[in-house]
């Protein structure tokens, strides 16, 4: 006889939790312009404080499924439209007009300044190196974020420069340095700015 009392328990028991947990409920709503009462398309619709949320459709309709009994708050947001927040009390499905109130849209003012020392990204480390071996002193350049070289017809010249779509010749216009010590010849015959690392080791460059 305990045992059948505990099975009929048992059933009972999973009966009422499975009605609980099925009890959900679905809150529709449309969305509107509160002057012309023209929907809102691809406007955002969210439950504060929960996951649940969606977008309005091509009608200004939202519908979100699976909230469960109790008192939530709906925001509401859309470009141009100040923000609406809505207290639910969800004990059944709900159908929702909203309107919003449109407002100007206030941009945050953004501030450019240059960088006042150079960073981890504007320096060419060791690794950089290990990771693209080098074959000569020029190659190192190649390492530089937007600057590519071609060896140029002749022999004993230093090699065409390019830097960021740029024809900079042999160096016009890019400022090559060793060690504090300028690279650059201005007063070549070839050419003003003429930069020519062939002296330089390629195994002795740290950065």
């Amino acid at each position: 006889m305990t045992r059948i009392l505990h099975l009929v328990f048992i059933i009972l028991f999973c009966t009422a939790a499975g009605d609980l947990v099925a009890q959900t409920f679905t809150v529709r709503g449309n969305l509107l312009d509160d002057t012309d009462k023209s929907p809102l398309i691809g406007a955002s619709v969210q439950v504060v404080g929960t996951t649940l949320g969606t977008t309005t459709d091509h009608n200004g309709r939202f519908a979100i499924n699976g909230m469960v009994a109790g008192t939530y708050v709906l925001r509401a947001s859309y470009i141009g439209y100040g923000q609406k927040e809505t207290p639910l009390v969800v004990e059944h499905d709900m159908e929702l007009p909203l309107v919003m109130e449109r407002k100007p849209v206030d941009l945050s003012e953004v501030t450019v300044s240059p960088r006042s020392s150079a960073t981890t990204t504007t320096t060419i480390s060791g690794l950089d190196r290990l990771t693209r071996p080098v074959n000569s002193s020029q190659d190192l350049l190649q390492l530089v974020p937007g600057l590519f070289i071609a060896q140029h017809a002749g022999g004993g010249k230093a090699e065409q420069i390019f830097f960021r779509g740029f024809d900079i010749d042999h160096g016009t216009d890019l400022q090559v340095s060793v060690d504090g010590m300028p690279v650059n010849m201005v007063s070549h015959a070839h050419g003003q700015g003429y930069a020519d690392l062939h002296f330089t080791i390629p195994e002795t460059v740290e950065r």
